[in-house]
């Protein structure tokens, strides 16, 4: 995981998103790895490709992470619906 989040924290979302996508193969049940999967493309302006990886990091259901999952979550789907 250390690597992809330092790629995140570095502004470099193109690799970011190469190493969250890896992660999330390699863990489907890695809170971690889904959550910034899909913040990751959102910061690439992917809105609709965020919406499944976040998707799954809801259906993870940790509640450390729940509120930002749900705010998250909510903001994909309406920009992915709007087309921004």
């Amino acid at each position: 995981l250390k690597p992809a989040i330092e790629a995140y924290t570095e502004g470099d979302y193109p690799l970011a998103r190469v190493r969250f996508d890896t992660l999330s193969q390699k863990y489907p049940a890695s809170i971690e790895a889904r959550f910034y999967q899909g913040v990751t493309l959102m910061l690439i302006g992917d809105y609709a490709a965020a919406v499944p990886p976040l998707e799954a990091a809801a259906a993870i259901g940790d509640p450390q992470f729940g509120d930002d999952v749900a705010r998250y979550l909510a903001l994909a789907r309406q920009r992915a619906a709007s087309g921004r």
